[in-house]
């Protein structure tokens, strides 16, 4: 993979954040709604309120408000929150480990249930398993996931089995904070009690979460894997006596993950959307649940901040796909051709 084509997706990647933060700008900013009374509320005076406009630089012109944003950009300033009056990244930073411990339970169930269903699908192919498996991908790609969240919520609600929002039980004492994952941080603390509690907390939302991807994932690795299965270099390791296991995940398998690979850089993307929704229904304390409650109020510097950190995210799982692309099939040329 040539440093030049990292290089040039990455600067293309700069350029699509600029494009999507002014777009964000300039559709948050086009509300008919005033942050600032919002926040105040009524009782505030005229006065008072044009104070809080400068203080927040809202009394300046849209192209200039947006210069501003930009030069404060480049020195890691996002602004300071309207409705919290905190500085965006520090909010950031507050919520952000609890939507990526979601994010990195639900991928982990995705990769380790969808890979093992796909292959066992195209092994099993229109046999029982196999039709099981499509009837999962059908309820996963067709069912909204709010209805999921609350069908979950209902089945494990009543029978006290799983809790069905926040993040640990409200009883224990939160671990110390090194990365801001409950689950990680209760192990490094040693404290068994809060990690079954985090563990358990973050199961429903990661299931909800994962569903629509699971459901493509298995899809996606089972076809791909029966169009593999039928090359010539497989049947010619079969013919060599090697064991179908062998020929399955030595041979076969490597090449039926290369589009996958991408698929899973989309379903991120997805994830990312998702969490907006499972965060407010089983109240986990994320990004989404903070940019809900900006965008209620509309305030503009937590709403870019949250819209650039997750495109930023989404960005770079796309360009870290595309470098995966390279090492699993050298052939594959950046520019499109065959390597010589």
């Amino acid at each position: 993979m040539p440093l030049q084509y990292v290089i040039r997706r990455f600067l293309w990647m700069v350029v699509t954040l600029i494009g999507v933060s002014l777009i964000t700008f300039i559709v948050t900013h086009a509300v008919p709604a005033d942050p600032i009374r919002a926040v105040a509320g009524m009782n505030v005076t005229g006065e008072q309120v044009e104070e809080l406009r400068r203080r927040y630089g809202l009394d300046k012109p849209l192209p200039i408000q947006y210069y501003r944003w930009l030069v404060g950009l480049t020195r890691g300033d996002l602004g300071r929150s309207i409705r919290t009056g905190q500085p965006v990244v520090e909010d950031l930073l507050r919520y952000a480990p609890a939507s990526l411990e979601l994010a990195l339970a639900a991928m982990t169930l995705v990769v380790l249930l969808g890979l093992p269903m796909g292959v066992i699908a195209a092994v099993n192919k229109d046999k029982s398993f196999d039709h099981m498996s499509r009837l999962i991908a059908l309820s996963g790609v067709s069912m909204p996931i709010f209805w999921v969240a609350l069908l979950l919520q209902m089945a494990f609600g009543r029978t006290g089995l799983l809790p069905i929002d926040g993040r640990i039980d409200i009883f224990i004492s939160l671990p110390p904070r090194v990365t801001g994952l409950y689950t990680v941080d209760s192990l490094l603390a040693g404290n068994l009690t809060a990690f079954k509690s985090a563990l358990t907390h973050v199961i429903l939302p990661a299931v909800n979460l994962a569903f629509g991807s699971l459901a493509v994932l298995t899809r996606i690795v089972r076809s791909s894997l029966l169009d593999v299965l039928g090359e010539d270099y497989v049947r010619t390791a079969r013919s060599k006596g090697l064991s179908e296991p062998k020929v399955i995940f030595l041979h076969a398998l490597r090449n039926a993950l290369i589009p996958t690979i991408t698929i899973m850089a989309m379903q991120m993307g997805l994830l990312i959307g998702g969490i907006f929704l499972v965060e407010i229904v089983f109240s986990w304390p994320g990004l989404g649940f903070y940019a809900i409650r900006s965008i209620t109020l509309v305030d503009f510097p937590a709403i870019m901040g949250v819209v650039l950190l997750l495109t930023t995210v989404y960005a770079v799982l796309n360009l870290v796909a595309d470098i995966l692309y390279g090492f699993m099939d050298p052939r594959i040329s950046v520019e499109g051709r065959l390597t010589k």
